[in-house]
Formats: C-alpha cells, structure tokens, sequence
C-alpha cells in the first residue's frame, strides 16, 4: 500500500483529534490554546499562553508521536512552568522541566519523538530538584573547563619563560 506523507497541518489536526478522543484532559486544554506553525523554533514550544510546532518537525513524526508532543506541551502548561521558572536559567529549566515530564508521559504510555530528554536518574524527582541538579552538574563542568584552561595556560607560560634564554647565571 502506498501511503502519502502528511502536511504538518494534516498530522497536527489528526492529532488533536486523537488526543481529544484518548486523553480528554489533554485534548481540552490543547484546543482551548492558539496553535501555530512556526519554522522558527527547533520542534515546538509554549509560552504559557499558545503552543507553536516547526513544520518541518511535525512532518518528520507520525501521528502518535505528535499526540505525545502535544501532550508534553500542555503539561508545560498545566504545571505552570512558564509561571514557575523565576530567575532561573531558562534553558536548563526547560530542560529540568522536559526530564519531568517525559517521565510522566513515558509513564502513561504515550510514544514521545526521538531525541527527547529522558532519564530515568530523575524519576520521583520534582522540575526544581532536576534544576538543582542541572545546575550543580553544569557548574562543576564549568569549573573542570576553567582548570584545564588555566593549567594549559599555566604551562604555556612556564614553557615560554624556560625557552626565552634569560635568567641564566652569568
């Protein structure tokens, strides 16, 4: 059977048809939102208030998965992280928020897009303790980087002052 790709207007409307008849909490607040189609973002992403999808992305998934990705996106929404983020940093934020709620939906079953964050170190934990822990994580590479950096610059200038002939008693 030849089967014809789908638009990415097509797979999104499939979609939420689904996730309205499967998942009606989901299908709820997913239709009650504006949905945009915007080759500006990497995926799709919310701000709270709307959830915009990369075409290109959409066209890449099936149907399933995009059920899974609206689901994701709405559980942005329902957990307020947009609200909930603060001064924190917003990528790792989001990131600590994607761990979280990947979880939950791998957990209900829903088939999520290749690539997402999961991991299973951050199961029972909360968006706040995997943000700790991000950060902490980030900063400690962070530190690693600048010691190897200044040690090789340590040694580049012990190099330099060793081969530069002075200093030698005359």
């Amino acid at each position: 059977m030849n089967k014809k790709k789908l638009s990415a207007e097509s797979i999104l409307e499939k979609a939420r048809v689904r996730i309205v008849c499967d998942a009606p909490f989901f299908g709820a607040i997913a239709c009650g939102l504006p949905s945009e189609l915007d080759e500006a973002v990497e995926t799709a992403c919310t701000d709270g208030t709307r959830i915009r999808y990369a075409p290109s992305f959409l066209e890449k998934l099936d149907v399933r998965q995009v059920v899974g990705l609206i689901a994701h996106e709405v559980l942005h929404i329902a957990l307020l992280h947009s609200v909930n983020r603060g001064s924190r940093d917003p990528q790792l934020w989001n990131q600590a928020c994607d761990y979280v709620i990947n979880l939950i939906l791998k957990d209900g079953g829903y088939y999520l897009p290749e690539g997402g964050l999961l991991d299973e170190k951050y199961r029972n934990l909360s968006e706040y303790q995997v943000y700790e822990i991000l950060a902490k994580d980030r900063a400690e590479k962070q530190k690693q980087k600048q010691q190897k950096q200044d040690d090789q610059s340590s040694s580049k200038q012990d190099d330099k002052s060793s081969s530069s002939g002075a200093g030698g008693d005359e």
